[in-house]
Order: structure tokens, then C-alpha cells, then sequence
């Protein structure tokens, strides 16, 4: 898998800025070693529903693989609880 995608769902109720989506994306990268990475940040609304699509490459162009993401779920919920 070269890609990692995440979903940023704020609770019903609940409203992000576009500030705020970016800087829990970046922690988000941080935590999972996936710094300096490319990624793609999608924003839409569903159903009334603002939210947010972000996908990173896990592929090292230098080590020529891509980057292991190790226990991410747990990453994630670290990154939240903040």
C-alpha cells in the first residue's frame, strides 16, 4: 500500500476551521513519521456534513519503499485525545 488515507469527521455538532483540519493533519503526519511527505487535503460537505479527506504517499523516493507505519490506529487516537 503507497498511499495512507484518513478521514477527519468532526462529531455531529461540531465545526472545524480550515486551520484546524490542517494543523490536526500535520500532527497527525508527525506522529506517523510521514513529515515531508506529498499529500492531498480534499475538503466537502455531505449531507451537511463539513469534512475532510487527507492522503499521504508512504513512498520514500530515496530508500526506493514505502514508509512502515507501525501501530497507526493507536497514533491517531493519541493524536485526538490532544
Amino acid at each position: 500500500e503507497y498511499l495512507y488515507s484518513l478521514s477527519i469527521n468532526p462529531a455531529p455538532g461540531q465545526e472545524l476551521t480550515r486551520e484546524q483540519y490542517v494543523d490536526y493533519a500535520a500532527r497527525i503526519e508527525k506522529k506517523l513519521g510521514l513529515e515531508g511527505q506529498p499529500r492531498a487535503m480534499v475538503f466537502h460537505i455531505k449531507e451537511g456534513r463539513a469534512h475532510c479527506h487527507v492522503v499521504w504517499s508512504r513512498i520514500d523516493w530515496q530508500a526506493g519503499k514505502a514508509i512502515h507505519l507501525a501501530f497507526d490506529h493507536e497514533k491517531l487516537m493519541m493524536v485526538s485525545r490532544e
